[in-house]
C-alpha cells in the first residue's frame, strides 16, 4: 500500500495538470485537485527531508542553494496553478499545503 501511495505522489504533477485542464464538474475537479495538491506537497516534504539527508554528506554551499532553489520553484509553481484552477479561501489552501509539507517532512 505504501508503494502505491508513493507512486501516486510521484505522478501527482502530471495528474494535477491533466485534471486541471479537463472539463469535468467543478466540484469534483476541486476535490480531486485538493487531494492531488496534498499528495504533491507531502511528496515535496519527503524530498526536502531526503535532500537534507543528502546534504549532510556533501555540505557544499552551492549544492545547498541549488537544491533549495529547485524545491522552492516546484513548491510555488504547482501550488499557484492549483489555486488558480479552484475556488478556495487562500488561508485554508495555505494551511492545507503547510500541513501536507510538514507531514511529508516528519512522517516519512
Amino acid at each position: 500500500m505504501q508503494i502505491l501511495i508513493f507512486l501516486l505522489k510521484i505522478i501527482s504533477i502530471p495528474l494535477i495538470i491533466m485534471i486541471g485542464e479537463s472539463h469535468i464538474d467543478e466540484k469534483i475537479k476541486s476535490i480531486v485537485l485538493l487531494l492531488l495538491a496534498f499528495l504533491y506537497n507531502n511528496f515535496l516534504g519527503f524530498a526536502t527531508w531526503f535532500s537534507t539527508f543528502l546534504l549532510s554528506v556533501s555540505s557544499s554551499l552551492l549544492s545547498i542553494i541549488f537544491i533549495g532553489f529547485l524545491l522552492l520553484i516546484y513548491l510555488i509553481a504547482i501550488n499557484i496553478y492549483v489555486k488558480r484552477k479552484i475556488d478556495i479561501n487562500i488561508i485554508l489552501y495555505i494551511m492545507l499545503n503547510v500541513t501536507a509539507f510538514l507531514t511529508g517532512i516528519f512522517l516519512n
